[in-house]
């Protein structure tokens, strides 16, 4: 079993290579939130539903400070 390899040198590089480089571009992913950002939360809304919905959003808002804001589209 002399000079037989588990896994090739050439595949064991390319996976070494591979796994660096993403995980080299996860660093940069991440978010910091500061303090001072305004939360908003975005809801699809189907278009039969704006109104009787405006009520629990001024109520979430009311509740968390976290501001709704509302896309109404059709579902067809």
């Amino acid at each position: 079993m002399r000079g037989k390899y588990i896994c090739p040198p050439n595949t064991f590089l390319f996976l070494m290579l591979t796994g660096i480089f993403g995980a080299a571009t996860m660093v940069g992913c991440s978010k910091k939130e500061t303090g001072n950002e305004q939360k908003e939360l975005v809801i699809l809304c189907g278009s039969s539903f704006p109104k009787p919905t405006e009520q629990l959003y001024s109520e979430f808002t009311a509740q968390t400070g976290i501001k709704v804001t509302t896309t109404v589209a059709g579902s067809e």
